[in-house]
């Protein structure tokens, strides 16, 4: 099971901006594997996302979840396998090539603070390395998310959890 947290976009949303905040490919890279995808959204938002829900209706392996207050979000999220950040260059629209580089996202130290380990977009370069140097996870381009399966089948998982409550510290 790998988890989502943070933002969204509906597909109806104009893809100049907010493209790389609307799931609809990752969910289906992911989900096609026949891995468990959930997504808790902010709970700022405040635009239809009725399309995710609809996904949810006829996708076994698609879980959409109502936003929860930070306090609980931890414990929640923190029964899942990973984490994600699934931000690519090529869906960024309008952001500062610098800033997407350079960002900080609280999902990082969301997932950490769960003790689940981290998949990172490779892209995101300052938290994917973060993320390689620490032993948090993993990082993947737009295409290495279509095949995670055997990489996740393949990992200590034991170990890497162990290492993300080391690096948590």
């Amino acid at each position: 099971h790998i988890v989502y947290v943070g933002g969204v976009s509906s597909i109806h949303a104009p893809k100049s901006f907010y493209q790389y905040m609307q799931l609809h490919d990752t969910i289906k890279s992911i989900t096609e594997q026949k891995i468990h995808f959930h997504v808790y959204y902010s709970p700022t938002q405040n635009e239809d996302l009725s399309d995710y829900a609809e996904l949810a209706e006829s996708n076994p392996y698609f879980h959409w979840h109502e936003p929860v207050p930070q306090i609980q979000l931890i414990r929640d999220i923190s029964r899942f396998h990973f984490g994600i950040v699934p931000f690519f260059k090529e869906e960024m629209g309008s952001i500062s090539p610098d800033k997407f580089y350079a960002s900080t996202s609280l999902k990082l130290f969301n997932y950490l603070e769960a003790g689940i380990p981290v998949i990172m977009s490779r892209d995101l370069g300052h938290k994917a390395m973060i993320v390689r140097k620490y032993n948090l996870g993993f990082s993947v381009n737009r295409e290495e998310l279509g095949s995670m399966k055997n990489r996740i089948l393949g990992m200590d998982y034991p170990s890497l959890v162990d290492s993300v409550i080391k690096g948590r510290e």
